[in-house]
């Protein structure tokens, strides 16, 4: 079994603690360094406006300093671990009423993004149309499953959404699916993490058709912006869904080259555009998905 070096480890770190966001180098000092949560909450709340609402590039992918519901849930997935930290509760209580604030009572959920992502520098697929959409907007999971999630968590904050209703109805939504998208199927995969009393028979049954359909196992394919199977079970104690378990380790096998022969883990994809504002951008994503590498592999005991 293949393990991380420590000289590969240290590179990482190094990368991560020079060119990483403040962010970053909050949750990797937290999770290898004995940290501090209060330096990540600190870090957090730099991305998030007045409304509650997150954005400022948050999401390095759009960079406009307006708040979104999709920046929202990337804030909240890092911030769900401490979700009873009585230090954290405000600002989950400014999520919420951010979130009350921009629900679409005919969408039944939000729009991923605003109109101003337009004014500022962003990848070409989160462009908002003339309607209002993006090109994300087209699966309505996306981040709706799991913003319904985290809204059920803290319903006590919430003043006038039924998310009873709304829990229903993302189920419901999700087991009529045929047709999978991987963005989309995450989503989901949190709301149910986050609400495990949803997760019946048919919610596990329906993920396993949806991993299956999305989900790449060949190496070669890697290398490209797809689904691997350590996003699906991205810890020991995860569901496989089916995932063949040598697929896994060869996944992990993939981290650890990677990083042993590149010091990080690198975006697989490029905006094609705007290319002084994706250098920046790139720097980001490679220190997020760096310090994802080795949460992941730390998960699987694969550090030496």
């Amino acid at each position: 079994m293949k393990q991380l070096s420590t000289g590969a480890f240290q590179s990482a770190q190094d990368w991560v603690l020079t060119y990483g966001r403040p962010l970053e180098q909050a949750l990797f000092r937290l999770a290898f360094e004995n940290g501090n949560r209060m330096e990540v909450f600190a870090e957090i709340e730099r991305y998030q406006n007045e409304d509650g609402g997150f954005g400022n590039g948050l999401e390095p992918d759009f960079l406009t300093p307006a708040s979104s519901s999709l920046a929202t849930s990337v804030a909240l997935q890092r911030l769900l671990p401490f979700y009873d930290d009585r230090e954290a509760q405000p600002i989950f209580r400014k999520a919420v009423r951010y979130l009350e604030s921009t629900f679409d009572e005919e969408r039944r959920g939000w729009y991923a993004v605003p109109k101003e992502v337009n004014d500022a520098p962003h990848a070409p697929w989160w462009a908002v149309n003339d309607s209002g959409q993006s090109g994300i907007d087209d699966t309505w999971g996306n981040p709706n499953a799991e913003l319904i999630g985290y809204m059920t968590l803290f319903e006590s904050y919430s003043k006038r959404l039924n998310m009873d209703f709304l829990l229903e109805v993302a189920v419901q939504t999700f087991l009529q699916k045929e047709q999978f998208e991987s963005h989309e199927l995450y989503s989901y995969m949190r709301l149910f993490a986050t609400i495990p009393e949803v997760r019946s028979e048919s919610v596990e049954e329906q993920l396993v058709r949806g991993v299956q359909q999305t989900v790449h196992l060949s190496k070669e394919d890697w290398k490209n912006y797809v689904p691997t199977p350590l996003q699906f079970v991205p810890t020991p104690q995860s569901s496989t869904y089916g995932i063949p378990e040598r697929a896994i380790e060869e996944n992990l096998d993939h981290l650890i080259e990677q990083l042993e022969s590149e010091g990080v883990i690198r975006p697989t994809w490029s905006w094609g555009t705007d290319e002084d504002a994706w250098e920046q951008s790139k720097q980001d994503w490679t220190g997020i998905r760096t310090i994802e590498a080795l949460f992941t592999l730390h998960r699987y005991g694969r550090i030496a």
